[in-house]
């Protein structure tokens, strides 16, 4: 399993705070420290590969400080591109299964006892209560239609893909039309293909 964090950008009035990876989750840890023991604890092979922008010098010796066993990806183009431009950045991981989260969200347990059943099947998390994100999605006979802004079954910025997917969205991200897409964008564009991605409820 191969996992890839976004967290090169910083949101809208958080910039004063910093690189999303070292903000608090909670009183004791950072956002990359919930992050890093989560997924640790739920695969015995997991490769993280970090894409890091603002405030990248503090990131990096964080995670050596840690020793924490991952790669760090630089993107310096991270304020003028998006979502697409950054996973392109680490493309070679998309061969294989792929855990995609972006740089702010957090893992609660309810999300890591899902991500543990996760079967061979592309899925994102949702909820049916408003979380972070401004973005949901349809959804028929258990499959995704599209996602889009102004509709329920919100996100949460965590997505897995399987091989098919991984390796189609490797496919199409070398070319630059992708680069400034947001994920679901780049999600659209799969089911779009002909590839499913299922609801999991949070």
């Amino acid at each position: 399993m191969n996992c890839i964090i976004l967290g090169d950008k910083y949101q809208k009035g958080m910039k004063s705070k910093g690189c999303s990876a070292l903000i608090k989750s909670n009183k004791q840890s950072t956002i990359i420290d919930n992050q890093y023991y989560i997924l640790s604890s739920l695969f015995d092979k997991l490769n993280i590969t970090y894409v890091c922008g603002f405030d990248s010098k503090r990131l990096t010796e964080f995670v050596q400080e840690k020793a924490y066993n991952l790669d760090i990806v630089y993107n310096k183009e991270y304020e003028q591109y998006n979502d697409g431009y950054s996973l392109n950045l680490a493309a070679s991981k998309l061969e294989d299964e792929t855990l995609i989260l972006l740089g702010y969200q957090t893992l609660s347990n309810k999300i890591a006892k899902k991500i543990n059943k996760l079967k061979d099947q592309s899925s994102v998390f949702i909820s049916n209560d408003h979380c972070s994100s401004r973005v949901g999605c349809v959804i028929y006979n258990n499959n995704i239609t599209t996602f889009n802004f102004g509709l329920e079954n919100y996100l949460h910025d965590v997505y897995y893909l399987n091989q098919p997917s991984a390796k189609y969205l490797k496919n199409i991200l070398s070319t630059n039309k992708y680069n400034n897409y947001f994920i679901f964008e780049l999600l659209n564009h799969l089911i779009d293909s002909g590839l499913n991605i299922k609801p999991i409820v949070i």
